[in-house]
């Protein structure tokens, strides 16, 4: 660490010297890229496959996409052609349900107007406590 005279006060600050910047090392030369190989075509297709086989294949992989994705619907609609698809006791579980369900409709109204009365009588006691404490306090 060496001292510099930095304006007059060598005694006080003390700067050190920086040691140079090594070289930057060499960069490795880059190897080059293998030449891409042929592809070997079977005899009778040397630009690839003829188009009648590119369309046939689009069509085969169409209707198969078609028929996973339709053959559902396709089901559910001949059974509503049939009319099988109305069970008697499927229809008598709806109609249980909707019945409950008004039920608990009902019930929920009622609820509601329990929670306004309880409201109600909660702000009455509390008035008529607030009331006493005044009274309390003004004696």
């Amino acid at each position: 660490m060496g001292t510099e005279l930095l304006f007059g006060l060598a005694s006080i600050v003390q700067v050190p010297t920086i040691p140079p910047i090594p070289p930057i090392p060499p960069i490795p030369p880059i190897p080059p890229i293998p030449p891409i190989p042929e592809i070997q075509f079977p005899p009778g297709f040397e630009s690839g496959p003829p188009p009648y086989f590119m369309v046939a294949a689009v069509f085969i992989v169409g209707f198969l996409v078609l028929g996973v994705v339709l053959w559902p619907l396709i089901r559910a609609w001949g059974r509503r052609i049939e009319g099988r698809s109305v069970d008697p006791n499927l229809m008598n579980e709806i109609g249980q349900l909707r019945d409950r369900v008004a039920e608990l409709e009902h019930a929920q109204g009622r609820m509601t107007e329990l929670e306004e009365r309880m409201d109600f009588s909660e702000r009455l006691l509390t008035q008529g406590k607030e009331a006493e404490m005044l009274k309390r306090e003004n004696r």
